[in-house]
């Protein structure tokens, strides 16, 4: 931040310190009893926020009028207004006078509109060749809502569209996201000869927000699947309707949702499928434990996660690894019984975090502010186990490796890890990239 801003903000300060004093009515005290340890907050005021609604932003803070205010405090919703994902950067500032607390929170905006190309082309096969477009809205209303699709053509070809409400816009407490979609792809049979696969349906969530950090929810989805052989599906017809009920619940007390620190996220989904030209069900259950701690320079990351089938799956909802848990190899799948991964990782500071701004770019200039730049290294390894209810572990993978995670503007986090197997050769190793934070 230079001088100008930092006069310009001391001079806020100082405004709303004159006006809350000023101000007639009698300013909020600590509960009965209590021994406040820091100033009363009597008044927060939100600057910069051109397009994001000022009731949203005081929703999601921890601090309200009437509580102590404390540098912890103020880190906590720091960090959880940052967790929004709708700005380059969040700073909070308080001034105090005669016991009394004002909190500034500044905020730099983006630009919230996107879209991106989507393309796919073999140099081999130049006929197969896939090309689209996709756009979305990041900030729907000013309210954080989330709104787009996507389209794409050529030997693959299909659409996507979605709603999504990750902060509970109705009174605060309650959330609806929807998604549709539908894709024709080819696809290899088991004698290696290309046919199409077709995918379509509609998922609907309803969310109830029980807490600032815990979550419930329900979904519906219908998808039909059709394929021009039989392996692939169950019912004799090769089409295959299903009616899918989810029960979710998160609890995500992170501190900082894009790179956390310290905290725990647990996610768990109950679920269950029913072949409707058939009769057959099928059930899974799905758990998510990631915790966090830091010692000193150092953050220890670690995840369980396992998913547990009752009933034979349709080949297309088979138990695996995904790759994001299990970062070399190749572990396969399941059709029934339970699947675990686990992972250990060790992060460490290698650039800290700084803040650049190209305010001078005409047109683009006022969202290209406090753009965040930093890496970490990152050491992991991960461990995966198939079994079944009967014969208890059957197979087991491991995998260890490195690699970098940036903190980028507007993508906040992406991944290169390069991983291996016990007995590998290390001149092949298993390459893995993403755009989020490893988990």
């Amino acid at each position: 931040m230079n001088r100008a801003t930092t006069v310009q903000n001391a001079i806020r300060l100082v405004a709303l310190i004159t006006a809350a004093v000023l101000t007639q009515g009698t300013p909020a005290v600590a509960e009965e009893g209590s021994e406040p340890s820091g100033p009363l907050i009597y008044a927060i005021k939100v600057i910069g926020n051109r397009m994001t609604s000022t009731e949203l932003i005081l929703r999601e803070m921890t601090l309200q009028p009437g509580m102590v205010a404390t540098p912890e405090a103020l880190e906590e919703s720091e960090l959880r207004l940052s967790s929004l994902g709708l700005f380059n950067r969040v700073e909070l500032q308080m001034a105090v006078d005669d016991g009394r607390a004002v909190v500034l929170v500044n905020v730099t905006e983006r630009f919230y509109i996107y879209s991106y190309l989507i393309g796919r082309w073999d140099p081999e096969d130049p006929d197969r060749k896939v090309y689209g477009l996709g756009i979305y809205h990041n900030n729907v209303g000013g309210r954080g809502m989330r709104l787009g699709g996507s389209w794409w053509n050529g030997y693959n070809r299909g659409f996507t569209l979605f709603h999504q409400d990750p902060w509970f816009n109705i009174q605060g407490r309650y959330g609806v996201n929807g998604f549709g979609h539908y894709s024709k792809k080819e696809i290899k049979d088991p004698d290696g000869q290309y046919v199409h696969l077709e995918v379509q349906g509609f998922r609907l969530t309803l969310l109830r927000r029980l807490t600032h950090w815990s979550t419930f929810g329900v979904e519906g989805e219908w998808e039909v699947r059709s394929a021009e052989f039989d392996d692939y599906t169950l019912t004799s017809g090769r089409r295959d309707r299903l009616l899918i009920g989810r029960l979710i619940f998160k609890n995500d007390r992170r501190n900082f949702r894009y790179y956390p620190t310290s905290g725990y996220y647990l996610t768990m989904t109950l679920e269950s499928n029913r072949v409707v030209d058939i009769p057959h069900a099928f059930y899974s259950e799905e758990f998510d434990l990631r915790m966090y701690k830091p010692f000193r320079d150092l953050i220890l990351a670690w995840r369980l996660w396992m998913k547990v089938s009752q009933r034979r799956l349709p080949g297309y909802r088979d138990l695996s690894i995904p790759r994001s848990h299990l970062r070399a190899g190749d572990p396969g799948k399941s059709q029934k019984g339970f699947v675990t991964a686990t992972n250990l990782e060790i992060r460490f500071r290698l650039a800290e975090i700084r803040y650049f701004s190209l305010e001078m770019i005409p047109v683009a200039g006022p969202y290209l502010k406090d753009l965040k730049f930093g890496f970490d290294g990152v050491l992991f390894g991960d461990l995966g186990l198939f079994g079944d209810h009967r014969d208890g572990i059957t197979d087991d993978f491991q995998a260890f490796g490195g690699g970098l995670q940036f903190q980028l503007p507007y993508v906040e986090t992406m991944y290169t890890l390069i991983g291996w197997t016990p007995g590998s050769k290390i001149g092949n190793p298993s390459v893995t990239v993403g755009a989020r934070v490893t988990f």
